[in-house]
């Protein structure tokens, strides 16, 4: 599911056009954002929060209701906050992503924070959590 999770948000347009870019991808990654270059903004980090593994009678099910947090990052408020829409946007339809199959994904949490100083680079930052259900 993380694979493909992140492949998703990576091909979505809507989310790609309010990304910056790293070694020619969408600036999305897992747990550590890759570049402080000024073209790799707005970026995004995604961390699981709650893996959500299901288990029926048999073990494992094959379905996870897990809680993904998405923390976006910009050189703007209006970045950070578009590409938070945009990833939410994304996630809240159904997809098909390789054998994963996302289901409508529920906004849970959202923040957004004070501005912080990185080298010589002023953050804006939103962070969204969501709740993602999929089978694979």
């Amino acid at each position: 599911m993380d694979a493909a999770l992140l492949k998703r948000l990576r091909e979505a347009p809507a989310v790609a056009a309010k990304c910056g870019t790293f070694n020619d991808e969408p600036a999305i990654d897992f747990d550590e954002r890759k570049s402080d270059e000024q073209s790799a903004f707005p970026a995004a980090i995604i961390t699981l929060i709650d893996p959500g593994k299901r288990y029926d009678q048999d073990g494992p099910s094959g379905k996870r209701q897990a809680r993904w947090r998405f923390e976006c990052m910009a050189l703007t408020p209006d970045g950070a906050a578009e590409l938070a829409e945009a990833i939410e946007g994304e996630l809240e339809t159904e997809a098909t992503v390789a054998t994963v199959r996302f289901q409508q994904g529920f906004l849970a949490f959202g923040r957004s924070f004070p501005p912080e100083t990185v080298g010589e680079l002023r953050i804006y930052r939103r962070l969204i959590d969501m709740d993602i259900t999929a089978t694979y």
